[in-house]
């Protein structure tokens, strides 16, 4: 008893002696103390010195069982520019149960990297990649191939979504069941524009009347990302039509829901935002999407390729102005 252990030094018993942190790194330079509570406190001194930084990665829990989650399909071809403030714009809704399938149609630029820098910090981010450039319509359907959410949303690489646009949807979804989407309202701003200042900024309140073929009165009523879908609505629409490849797509499906008899809620809110970049469809080849556009409403006007039934409702056949007059009989 009382006598020391070989090694030990002046009584030092390491059994009974503090443990010797010699981890500590010697750039910190910071006084050393034994205590590992002391240790403990001047760790955040350490790391501040280390220029160490601790990255959240959120966690998510189940969803309620009344309200599902939402896929967000983000088809990007050369969108390095923006593709960056759009996930951000996912990252911070306030409805945290969604999983993004960015869609990179064999991207250029740093497209690519920028969406696999996003999916590692998030797991919420997932991203495929096309073997060839397919097109915008062939790209939107190759996420939708791979969604098993309930909810579905489509969502440009350069456009973006203010923080409760999807908590709002989601909510008017499972409130009216006979809805097959919920929308909101975009506004178009220049392609510099912040979408953070653009979500705080007051903004008047949006349409909430709720949309059919008789209400739309022939015109094309939704920006693509506009509307949050019931993923089978969009999926028994057969998808967007890959012929088209020089614009109008989003006006060929939603002329096709619309014909089908599917009707669409409104949250009344304005809750997203389309940027005019020089280089997309609308702006860098305005004629022929015009064109094009033109083209896809006179053809639902005459009412060539209709369908007989979707989602279980009989389809509507016939030359549209005639649907139209019997609606409204």
């Amino acid at each position: 008893r009382g006598a020391t252990r070989a090694g030990a030094v002046n009584g030092d018993c390491p059994r009974h002696s503090p443990p010797r942190h010699n981890f500590v790194p010697r750039d910190a330079r910071l006084p050393f103390n034994p205590s590992w509570h002391a240790y403990r406190r001047e760790m955040p001194r350490i790391a501040r010195k280390l220029g160490l930084r601790r990255t959240p990665v959120p966690v998510l829990a189940p969803p309620p069982p009344d309200i599902g989650r939402v896929a967000v399909v983000i088809p990007a071809h050369n969108e390095m520019r923006f593709l960056a403030h759009t996930l951000e714009s996912l990252q911070a809704q306030t409805y945290a149960f969604w999983r993004a399938i960015v869609v990179d149609d064999q991207s250029s630029d740093d497209t690519t990297r920028i969406a696999v820098g996003f999916a590692t910090r998030d797991p919420r981010i997932q991203v495929l990649r096309l073997r060839r450039n397919a097109g915008l319509p062939a790209a939107r359907n190759a996420g939708l191939a791979q969604v098993t959410e309930p909810y579905v949303l489509f969502l440009d690489g350069d456009d973006a979504l203010f923080p409760f646009a999807l908590a709002t949807r989601v909510a008017l979804l499972a409130e009216d069941t006979a809805a097959a989407g919920a929308y909101g309202k975009t506004r178009q701003v220049p392609a510099d524009v912040s979408w953070r200042e653009e979500a705080g900024a007051r903004r008047r309140a949006g349409s909430s009347h709720r949309v059919s073929l008789v209400t739309a009165g022939g015109e094309n009523p939704f920006g693509i990302h506009e509307v949050l879908l019931r993923t089978q609505a969009a999926r028994d629409l057969g998808g967007f039509d890959e012929s088209i490849r020089t614009g109008g797509e989003d006006v060929d499906f939603w002329a096709r829901a619309l014909r089908s008899g599917m009707e669409f809620a409104g949250t009344g809110m304005v809750d997203s935002l389309y940027r005019q970049t020089p280089t997309s469809m609308v702006s860098a080849g305005a004629a022929n999407h015009m064109h094009s556009v033109v083209g896809l409403l006179d053809r639902s006007w005459r009412a060539e390729g209709s369908f007989a039934e979707v989602s279980g409702r009989p389809g509507l056949e016939g030359d549209l102005g005639d649907v139209l007059r019997r609606a409204m009989v």
